[in-house]
């Protein structure tokens, strides 16, 4: 994990990636929106890991930061990883459970 000074300092370097993991909550929220309005030069990538499980209103906040930041969040899930099919109600902690 980079410092702040670190961070601002490999701004143009291409190699270095600046992601910051939101979940929907206060505190990932908040760091977002700080990070986004203090460093604006600071290239960063939002993701989100989805557990499948989460509340309806939890993607509705998603597409809302995302409006408001200017920026796409990364939605990454566990079973699309896997290569697992999807069913209805089944989610990556039903997979991991079956075995």
């Amino acid at each position: 994990m980079a410092t702040m000074s670190e961070a601002l300092a490999a701004v143009d370097n291409s190699d270095m990636r600046h992601i910051v993991s939101v979940s929907g909550g206060k505190d990932s929220t908040a760091l977002a929106i700080y990070l986004r309005e203090k460093y604006p030069q600071i290239p960063m990538e939002l993701v989100f890991c989805d557990t499948g499980a989460e509340l309806p209103e939890t993607y509705a906040f998603l597409d809302r930061l995302e409006a408001t930041l200017g920026l796409p969040i990364v939605r990454l899930n566990a079973l699309d990883m896997l290569g697992v099919r999807q069913g209805r109600g089944r989610n990556p902690f039903d997979y991991w459970l079956e075995f």
